[in-house]
């Protein structure tokens, strides 16, 4: 990140007073050649990818993408390569195009063949595709921030309880669209924050959420919720505690930020979530095993897809486990 701003950087000074692209090599020692750019005079900030014509054959490029446009241009200096211009629309989403260019570099630059690159470069739009077409002058949805609090409630937590707070952050899966909220190796733990009436019933997104056929231990977390008009735990102020929590620890803090860019929670947004905070009515941690109400993979007939379902957990209290031994699980 720190190499990706000095480049843009460096291309302010450069622009001067000119007109054009004006572009600086991110990669040196790869075969992925791989460009920061400024297209002036709109000053727009730019990821450019360099290859042969031929690379594009059979490879559709789709070019729409909200808050990005791409372009595709020959370049000057030798007219069988091609530049794959990906372009920021929008200036005041430079935070979180940065983090998408340091996704797109990590993934591709020590990738040797040209069809891979091309593929990898787009398969990562793709993956990022979603976010940026929930970017929105107001924020996160209701439903949106009610997760990410649970998560985030749940992550604060456990930060403070280990000493391994890197680990912490990578096992935060959620942001990714992965079937459970944290996971590592052999545990998952799913988080689900309700806040209606009917605190105890769960809704369950697919057959493999409650799975435990590749893990040791599977814990459901159940957070439930009253919405408060200026009262309660913030969401900001979750957001702010573990940023206070990493300090010492400036990698592990950067991943953690990328990852709330990755569900779309931006700083420079933090007024559109102080109207609302939550107050805590119950917690419990469910041990997932034996006979607890569920779905999985294997008991699901084939042509069946997209399984959905809601669980009671009323009657399932012998399943409650304590949260030290939870803690102690995932460490």
């Amino acid at each position: 990140m720190e190499r990706i701003k000095e480049i843009w950087n460096q291309l302010e000074v450069d622009k001067a007073s000119n007109i054009g692209l004006f572009k600086i090599r991110y990669t040196f020692n790869s075969v992925c050649e791989l460009y920061l750019g400024l297209l002036t005079p709109s000053n727009s900030r730019c990821l450019l990818l360099r290859l042969p014509i031929k690379a594009f054959r059979n490879l559709p490029v789709n070019k729409k993408m909200k808050g990005l446009r791409f372009e595709i241009t020959e370049d000057p200096q030798n007219k069988s390569f091609v530049f794959l211009n990906l372009i920021l629309i929008n200036k005041s989403d430079a935070e979180i195009f940065n983090v998408l260019l340091s996704d797109i570099i990590s993934s591709i630059t020590d990738l040797t063949d040209e069809q891979s690159i091309l593929k990898g470069f787009l398969n990562r739009i793709e993956t990022w595709r979603n976010l940026f077409d929930k970017l929105d002058a107001a924020g996160l949805s209701a439903e949106y921030q009610i997760g990410l609090f649970g998560e985030l409630y749940f992550l604060k937590k456990w930060l403070l309880s280990s000493s391994e707070k890197e680990n912490c952050i990578k096992s935060w899966c959620g942001p990714d669209n992965t079937i459970r909220d944290f996971q590592n190796k052999t545990w998952g733990l799913e988080v689900k924050t309700t806040q209606t009436n009917n605190h105890q019933k769960l809704q369950i997104s697919s057959e493999r959420q409650l799975d435990t056929t590749t893990l040791n231990n599977l814990i459901l977390y159940h957070l439930s919720v009253e919405k408060q008009p200026s009262n309660g735990i913030m969401l900001n102020e979750l957001v702010n505690d573990i940023i206070g929590i990493l300090s010492s620890a400036s990698e592990t803090k950067t991943l953690f930020m990328e990852k709330l860019m990755q569900v779309g929670y931006l700083m420079d947004q933090q007024l559109l979530y102080t109207a609302f905070g939550y107050h805590i009515r119950q917690e419990n941690y469910y041990l997932v095993n034996d006979e607890f109400p569920r779905i999985e993979e294997k008991d699901i007939r084939k042509g069946v897809g997209d399984v959905k379902y809601s669980i009671i957990l009323s009657e399932y209290t012998n399943y409650i486990i304590t949260e030290s031994l939870v803690l102690k699980t995932i460490s």
